[in-house]
């Protein structure tokens, strides 16, 4: 499936705002945007492999984020 321009803008939007929250250190970053960038960037990498397959490298780093993102929003 082809990604349309916006989803390409999102998803570009959301590398650049996980990119922002990791240059904070770990107790001021805001970790509901790193999850919700990390959704936000996790469906539209569903819709394209090409895009899928330049993220691949990057995406143990944005699960480990996610992840630790979830904990600190559900007191895990």
């Amino acid at each position: 499936m082809e990604l349309t321009g916006r989803e390409k803008l999102e998803g570009l939007e959301a590398i650049d705002g996980i990119a922002l929250e990791t240059k904070k250190p770990a107790d001021r970053r805001d970790w509901k945007s790193i999850f919700d960038y990390g959704e936000k960037l996790a469906s539209i990498v569903n819709k394209a492999t090409d895009i899928a397959m330049k993220l691949a490298p990057h995406m143990p780093a944005l699960a480990l984020l996610t992840d630790e993102a979830t904990k600190r929003l559900h007191g895990g």
